[in-house]
């Protein structure tokens, strides 16, 4: 018995843990088409991280999702 309720624990974090991971990605995508749309930036920037104005705008999502997070 004691096996099977590790078993669903488990079970449960794994799924627990795979929806918030989607959640945070769909929030990271719509912050950056936000970013994009705002400030008009070429949609690569966010793939070639050598450049500052990747480094900035990389900074300004991971502000913006602190930020939601911390209002929820």
């Amino acid at each position: 018995m004691k096996k099977l309720l590790k078993i669903s624990v488990f079970i449960t974090g794994v799924v627990l843990l795979q929806q918030s991971l989607e959640h945070l990605g769909n929030k990271a995508f719509r912050i950056q088409k936000e970013l994009i749309d705002q400030q008009n930036l070429e949609p690569a920037v966010f793939f070639y991280t050598d450049s500052e104005q990747a480094l900035e705008a990389e900074k300004l999502v991971r502000n913006q999702i602190k930020e939601s997070e911390a209002f929820q």
